[in-house]
C-alpha cells in the first residue's frame, strides 16, 4: 500500500515533542485529546495548510479537509453534496442516505433541524474523492446513529483506499481509527 501521508520527526511548537508516522491508503487516523489541546493545528499541518515548526510532512495525492464551515441557509442539500468527477452520483446518494439526509435533498438548510444541519455540514467531505480526507470534530456532534452510519460510510471509502485523518474529543469515535 501507498503512503499518503508521511511525518518525519514534526513538531507543531519549536520545543514540543515529535512525531513519525505513516498513513498509508486506506488507513485512518484519529487525532484524540481536549479542546484547545492542538487537535485542529495539527490537521493544518497534515495537510500542509499551516508548517510544522520543526520536521517534514509528506503528502502523496489529493485531500480534503472539512472543518465545519457554515453554508447559507438557502443552501440545498444538493448542492453541498455536489461534486464533479466519476462516480459523484453514487457517493453523493451514499453521503446523503448515510446522513439520514435523503429524504430532504431537495430542502434549503433553513429547513432542517440544528442536528439535521451538523450531518449537512458533513456532505462535501462524505463526497469527496480525495486521497485524504480529514475531518476536524465534525463527527463529534452528530447522533449515536448518524455517527454510526457515516463512520460505516468511511470505513466502506478506507476499503477503496481512501485514507481518514479525524480529530475528536471522543475516546469512543477514536478508538474506532486504526491509528490513535
Amino acid at each position: 500500500m501507498a503512503d499518503h501521508v508521511v511525518l518525519d520527526h514534526v513538531a507543531l511548537t519549536s520545543e514540543g515533542p515529535t512525531l513519525a508516522l505513516r498513513l498509508a491508503a486506506g488507513q485512518s487516523l484519529a487525532v484524540v485529546g481536549r479542546a484547545c489541546s492542538g487537535k485542529s493545528r495539527f490537521l493544518s499541518v497534515i495537510c500542509q495548510a499551516e508548517s510544522a515548526a520543526r520536521g517534514k510532512v509528506n503528502l502523496a495525492g489529493t485531500v480534503f479537509r472539512a472543518a465545519g464551515a457554515e453554508a447559507g441557509r438557502r443552501a440545498k442539500l444538493l448542492t453541498l453534496a455536489a461534486s464533479g468527477g466519476p462516480g459523484a452520483n453514487e457517493r453523493a446518494a451514499q453521503a446523503l442516505s448515510a446522513t439520514g439526509l435523503w429524504n430532504l435533498r431537495k430542502s434549503p438548510l433553513a429547513d432542517l433541524s440544528p442536528g439535521q444541519r451538523k450531518a449537512a455540514m458533513l456532505l462535501p467531505t462524505l463526497v469527496s474523492s480525495a486521497d485524504v480526507i480529514a475531518i476536524d470534530c465534525l463527527l463529534d456532534n452528530l447522533d449515536p446513529w448518524t455517527q454510526h452510519d457515516v463512520m460505516s460510510l468511511l470505513r466502506h471509502r478506507m476499503r477503496k483506499g481512501q485514507s481518514v485523518c479525524v480529530a475528536t474529543n471522543l475516546p469512543s469515535l477514536a478508538a474506532q481509527m486504526d491509528i490513535l
